[in-house]
């Protein structure tokens, strides 16, 4: 996806999906399965 909008080393996350009809307890299951890819995300940063 980043490839096609002219940024191909952009890193993102990619968050399954549909979120919104999820309890409070599965929403925080869902944080917990992606805080450490959120984590790196913010130590290490977008490519410059």
């Amino acid at each position: 996806m980043a490839k096609q909008w002219g940024s191909a080393d952009f890193k993102f996350l990619d968050i399954p999906h549909p979120i919104a009809n999820l309890s409070e307890p599965e929403l925080d299951l869902r944080v917990e399965n992606l805080i450490d890819e959120v984590r790196h995300l913010f130590l290490t940063g977008q490519p410059g």
